[in-house]
């Protein structure tokens, strides 16, 4: 478990984040939804990317692919939403969130997918993820060698060390020619009261595993500028970085 980093994935149902408390639960990483098909904004995404900016934490953002909605009209939101924001996130892009069927035909489905993740994947210059469960993927979606050219984000809640096993149900891991492996790993969501600990507003939070080598040779975000130095101290004061955090000089002695 050494080479696997915690990240987390939010929404509005997070409530209000606590970014700094979030770094000290050993986050390296956000995914923060933007849209919804071609109609949602997520009312929190500009508050929580700007959260994530100050602390200097790798961050993406995700759109749910809704296959009802225009192709184009959707992905075309989630950029107008995302202006001039770039994918902070290692070596990969933004995040295509694919769970929703829609009622639609697995065609129709599939083309949606297609269409989301090349468009992503060109907008950020990089390859973009593809998040899903492998019960939805195989059964929803047309099967194609192509699709493992973007990286797999795969949802799977279970207590044992890997998503899938070889031994386990066809259904339950990748099919033949496409993923061999996972990038990272949702292993943890609705029910896992572990919201409060990682600075969610919300009682849970979705957890996942990150591979370290979609980090390895990229630079962190910029480190944020330390904050002000609260009224009514000297202008003299230093401030000084400890394990993250930003303190007043006077204080320092007393974290050590």
């Amino acid at each position: 478990m050494s080479n696997l980093l915690k990240v987390v994935d939010v929404s509005r149902h997070n409530g209000e984040l606590d970014f700094l408390k979030m770094v000290a639960a050993g986050v390296v990483g956000i995914a923060i939804r933007a849209t919804v098909g071609d109609y949602y904004t997520d009312p929190r995404f500009y508050e929580n990317w700007a959260k994530a900016v100050k602390v200097g934490i790798f961050r993406t953002a995700y759109h749910v692919i809704r296959p009802k909605c225009d192709f184009k009209g959707q992905m075309a939101r989630f950029f107008d939403v995302l202006g001039d924001r770039r994918p902070e996130f290692g070596k990969y892009g933004w995040v295509m969130d694919c769970e929703v069927l829609d009622y639609q035909t697995k065609q129709r489905i599939t083309d949606s997918i297609w269409h989301g993740v090349n468009a992503a994947s060109q907008h950020a210059g990089k390859a973009s993820f593809i998040y899903t469960r492998m019960s939805y993927w195989n059964h929803a979606v047309k099967a194609s060698v192509n699709w493992k050219q973007w990286p797999l984000w795969v949802a799977r809640y279970t207590t044992a060390m890997a998503p899938w096993f070889v031994t386990e149900a066809s259904y339950l891991r990748p099919r033949a020619g496409e993923w061999e492996d996972w990038s990272m790993w949702q292993h943890s969501a609705n029910g896992n009261h572990q919201g409060p600990a990682h600075g969610a507003g919300s009682p849970h939070l979705d957890l996942n595993r990150a591979k370290a080598e979609i980090f390895e040779g990229v630079k962190p975000p910029p480190d944020p500028e330390p904050p002000p130095i609260p009224v009514g101290l000297e202008e003299s004061l230093v401030l000084q970085k400890v394990s993250g955090k930003w303190y007043v000089d006077s204080f320092v002695e007393h974290l050590n």
